[in-house]
């Protein structure tokens, strides 16, 4: 388990860094995987993080709730939800607990 974890730090770290260097312009870059941009992708990532969490906290509950019928639907929301929160983020107004960024999309 101590590996699994020291990985996904490692991941995040690296991610990070990553995204450290762009500059705002480059945010909108397109990605390799088709119609996503870094931002799309990163906002994704922060939106699915944020539900593993929930999920962890709360249990079948949360997942039920979320009541996902069209994975494709449901990843569009958190990404456009996701973008919102970096949005308001990049404007001073909100400030981004723990995740790696996020992005509008």
């Amino acid at each position: 388990m101590r590996e699994i974890l020291s990985d996904l730090v490692a991941e995040q770290q690296h991610l990070d860094q990553f995204l450290q260097t762009l500059r705002d312009r480059q945010w909108p870059t397109p990605t390799p995987a088709a119609g996503w941009t870094i931002q799309d992708t990163v906002s994704h990532l922060a939106y699915v993080e944020s539900f593993a969490a929930e999920v962890l906290a709360e249990g079948q509950e949360r997942i039920d709730a979320e009541n996902i019928t069209d994975l494709d639907a449901w990843t569009a929301i958190g990404v456009r939800s996701a973008g919102q929160m970096l949005s308001r983020r990049s404007q001073g107004s909100c400030p981004l607990s723990g995740s790696p960024g996020s992005s509008e999309t």
